[in-house]
Parts: C-alpha cells; structure tokens; sequence
C-alpha cells in the first residue's frame, strides 16, 4: 500500500511542481471527476475481498482461488456503467474540462482492479510481495511521468497517472498464482452483499468529501482547487502511515467478527482510540507550524492567500481522519455497522451539497471547505459514539 499511495503521491507532487497553478488546478479537477468513477467501479468490492479472502482462507481453501475471477467480472461490469454514465453526461457538467477527463478514463477501471489485487494480497497477508510490487511499479512510473509532462504538459500529467495503475496491474496479477477461471455465484453473492454496503458508504464519503472540488470547479476556482488539492495530499501523507496500519489489521479483525470475539474488538477500539487521538492532536498541531514551510520549499508559487485561508480548516479534517483511521476497519467490518456507515455517509453527502453552495456564495472559496470540515466530523462524532455503545454491548461489558 505504501509503494503505490507513496508514489502516487510523488507524481502527484511533481505534476504540482512542474504545471502552472491553472493547469494544475484542471488536472486535480478532472482527477477528481474519474476518481469518483474508480470508486463506483469498486464500489466496495475489494474491501469486502480482503474480508472474505482472509475468512476463506481459514477453513473453505477451494473458495479463495476463485475469488479475483468472480470478482474481476463484477469490477469490470460497475467500471463499464460508470464509464457509459461519464461519456453520457460528462460534457454537460464539466464543459470544457471534458476533454481532460477523457485522458484519465481508463482509470474506472484501472484503479478498482490494482484495488481488487491489493485486498487479495492482503486477506492472504502477502504483505511483503504487495509492498515490492508497488514500488518496483511506482519507481519505473516516477521516471515515466517526469518525462512525460516535461514534454507533453497537462496532457502529459493526465497520462502519467494511467501508467502507474497499469504497471500496478500487471506486475500485480504476474505476482499472484492459483486463479481458477470458474463462475462461482455464490461468491459473487457474498462478497456483493457486502460490499453493496461499502460501496455506498465510501461512494457516499468520497462525494461528500470532494464535493468541495466539484462546486469550486463549477464556479471557475481552478487556482483554489490547486491549493486546495495540494493542501490534501499534505494530509494525505500523514494519513497514510495510519491507513497502512489499518490495512494490515483487516485480516485480523475479519476474524475475531468472524468467531465473535466481540472481547478483544471492544479492547481494540479502545486502545486504537486513545492512540489515534493522541496521534492526531500532536500531528495537527506539528502540521500547522510544518506545512507553510514545506510549501514555501517545495511549492513556492501555491503560498499565498488562498493556502493562509484554507490551511485550518484543512488541519481539522486531517486531526478527525487520523483520530478515526484505526478504529474505522472495526466499524465498517462489522454487518449492523456497516448498513449504518453507509446510510450516515449518505446523509452527509446530501447534507454537504446544499451547505458548499451556501457557504461559497456567503463567505467565497473557502466556504465549502468549512462546509465539509464541519460536516466530517459531525459524521466520525456520531458513528464512533454509537459503536462504543454498541461493541460494549456485544462484549457483556
């Protein structure tokens, strides 16, 4: 996980250097539009793969071969829809961003199916092949984009991003052996019903979360989504030490639900809570004096009104994602709590839209990135609340 995101987020950060503010403000929003085309795509799918791969593989070893081919069928036929939906529609919302979008649609399916491959490894703990495969991938990308978008520019940013995600791939499926090429239904069933619930949860959170991008985009703020896109992956990177954690805890917290060891979950939320809240209090506070200083470095021209106005406001997002990170896996792992991740990330993405409109013709650019800070944590505080009370419950406690 670290290879691939790591990389992703050099060659994100090198478009950042090597484009102007607009063109780099173009290349985040047309990003952002096929990102949310990935997440339809997957749609859940390989977080509930990881489940199952690992629950598989404790007792039913015949299922676990057949599970990417089931799968792969099932992310090929949500990255088709999503796909047809943005050729449809795409022009009348994005105008003349469209063209842009175009170079990234491979990555509907790209990215799903990189994502499929990592929940394999992961339910399978193969950690160390995942890890060696991402970065060899991500090392041959980092030289492909810089040569790519020294020539070529925006359009050669936009291609580099496929690259990574299809070296990814094939070194990842080259990486992986015992495929059976057999129709298993009742996998599909399983693995869909569940992810069903993730897929709309996460659907839901990363619109909720981008809504941002696409209101200031509709507005003509390319220079503010630029800072804004930088400003993310900031917290992208000190998110990401926690989401490599939580990652590898998957497997094992698939199998206490699995057993019912709702004990050691409800000693797991604890302890992960404290560290967590811990963690993000001291990385908030050290990211506010930090990050000006990284900019100011790495990306001198981004330092400037707009970041001085959005760099709070962005830190309170980061402090409540790392305060939730661990203890997220043990909710969304959970059957009851994952139909209620999905309906609270539903309402907030409904609740977010209206509220991004409004606080962007009140207070200006800023305001719809007030509107989802505030937003994001109402949701962490509500449903990490409730699961305190409902694990504690389940464990006789």
């Amino acid at each position: 996980m670290f290879g691939k995101q790591g990389i992703t987020f050099m060659i994100f950060f090198l478009s950042a250097k090597m484009l102007s503010p607009h063109d780099f403000g173009i290349y985040s929003y047309a990003l952002t539009a096929v990102l949310l085309l990935t997440m339809m795509g997957d749609f859940g799918i390989s977080t509930a793969t990881a489940k199952y791969v690992a629950e598989y593989n404790l007792g039913k070893n015949g299922k676990v071969n057949a599970v990417l081919f089931n799968t792969t069928i099932m992310i090929i036929v949500l990255a088709g829809g999503a796909t047809a939906l943005m050729l449809t529609f795409g022009r009348l919302y994005f105008g003349e961003i469209y063209v842009y979008v175009l170079y990234l649609i491979p990555l509907a399916f790209l990215v799903p199916l990189t994502s499929l491959y990592d929940g394999i490894y992961r339910g399978l703990k193969r950690f160390r092949k995942l890890a060696l495969i991402s970065l060899g991938a991500g090392l041959i990308s980092i030289f492909f984009s810089y040569i790519s978008i020294r020539v070529y520019g925006l359009e050669g940013a936009l291609v580099a991003q496929n690259a990574i995600f299809l070296l990814l791939l094939i070194g990842l499926s080259l990486g992986y052996k015992g495929n059976s090429l057999v129709i298993d239904t009742d996998i599909m069933k399983t693995i869909g019903k569940f992810s069903l619930m993730i897929g709309l949860a996460t659907t839901s959170y990363f619109l909720f979360s981008r809504v941002a991008v696409f209101v200031l985009g509709k507005s003509g703020y390319l220079l503010e989504i630029a800072t804004y896109e930088v400003l993310s992956k900031l917290v992208g990177l000190a998110f990401l030490p926690f989401a490599i954690l939580a990652s590898v805890l998957v497997p094992n917290i698939a199998e206490y639900y699995s057993i019912g060891e709702y004990g050691k979950i409800y000693t797991k939320f604890i302890r992960y809570t404290l560290v967590s809240a811990l963690c993000a209090g001291l990385i908030g506070l050290l990211s506010y004096f930090v990050y000006p200083l990284i900019i100011d470095f790495l990306l001198p021209n981004y330092r400037g009104e707009i970041f001085a106005m959005m760099l709070v406001p962005v830190l309170l997002s980061q402090t409540a994602l790392i305060y939730s990170s661990l203890t997220n896996n043990l909710i969304i792992l959970s059957p009851l709590y994952a139909r209620r991740d999905m309906f609270l990330k539903g309402v907030l993405a409904l609740l977010n839209i209206p509220a991004c409109i409004y606080l962007l013709n009140k207070i200006g650019y800023v305001g719809p990135i007030y509107a989802t800070t505030v937003i994001t944590i109402i949701g962490i505080v509500y449903l990490q609340g409730s699961f305190f009370f409902y694990i504690r419950s389940k464990a006789g406690l």
